[in-house]
């Protein structure tokens, strides 16, 4: 029983390394754009930068709406929630300053169609300190 009960507890301390210790999916500069997928993570300038959810209202390609639509992306940056908005045609979206970092996101991939995609959400993101 004492055996069960340790290999236990050293089994729950090696999962809960293994869960601090994670590498991030990519490793991005500053200021320079750069890929996520849903659920990466992204490593810049000491920051960890995780994609959690994109909700995409965009008006989809061969569909005729009244409203272009927006993207609405869920982040945590350094654990902190974080929300992006790209609304359909903007040419500067509003960035998220989280923790002294300003995320901002450039484009989402893949554009929606009305016959729907099998192709995995990427956005297209750019970190970096936010200014004081």
């Amino acid at each position: 029983m004492l055996r069960t009960t340790l290999l236990a507890v050293a089994a729950l301390g090696l999962t809960a390394a293994g869960c601090a210790s994670a590498r991030p999916d990519v490793t991005a500069e500053a200021g320079v754009p750069f890929r996520l997928g849903l659920d990466e993570t992204a490593a810049v300038d000491g920051h960890t930068i995780r994609l959690v959810e994109v909700a995409d209202g965009r008006c989809p390609t061969g569909a005729e709406c009244v409203w272009a639509g927006e993207a609405r992306l869920q982040l945590e940056v350094d654990g902190q929630p974080a929300e992006l908005v790209l609304p359909n045609g903007a040419v500067n979206p509003v960035p998220a300053v989280v923790g002294g970092v300003e995320v901002a996101v450039q484009a989402l991939h893949p554009y929606p169609t009305v016959e729907g995609s099998d192709q995995l959400t990427e956005a297209v993101l750019i970190a970096a300190p936010a200014a004081d």
